[in-house]
């Protein structure tokens, strides 16, 4: 498969964000959760109280996808790359699905962000992942065809 560059960038700005927002989680769990996603906003403690575990787990997750996602965005093969697209998607998915569903608990500007980001996390690798469909091959006739009459 052909390499392209604008669909590696597509995937590494999603990647990045993923990676190092896990990394955050992992090394310093606590501020994580009272400072994500910075920039004077907190979004985490709307969803419940602070819990160690659940922080390291979730950024363990989020910088594994985010680590697989550039991973494939770089040297995958076509099928590794479908596979860490499905994946990452997946996720992406069930991520997008559970905060539609709490809408209401961020502030209105706030919630539009996250519902936006969020959204956009799973737009992209979907966008790649139909963009890898092996181009459609002219059907053969149903009947065949004489081109030769006796």
């Amino acid at each position: 498969m052909k390499h392209h560059p604008l669909r590696s960038l597509l995937l590494l700005l999603v990647a990045a964000p993923q990676a190092a927002t896990g990394l955050w989680a992992v090394v310093a769990p606590r501020d994580w959760y009272t400072s994500f996603p910075g920039l004077g906003h907190a979004w985490l403690a709307a969803y419940g109280p602070f819990d160690e575990h659940l922080a390291v787990d979730a950024g363990a997750g989020l910088l594994s996808l985010g680590l697989l996602l550039a991973w494939a965005a770089i040297v995958a093969s076509p099928a590794q790359l479908r596979m860490a697209l499905t994946a990452f998607a997946l996720f992406a998915a069930i991520h997008l699905g559970y905060h539609l569903h709490a809408l209401g608990r961020l502030p209105g500007w706030d919630d539009a962000a996250s519902i936006a980001s969020l959204a956009a996390a799973l737009l992209v690798p979907l966008g790649v992942l139909v963009s890898l469909r092996a181009p459609r091959r002219a059907a053969r006739p149903a009947i065949p065809v004489v081109t030769e009459v006796r």
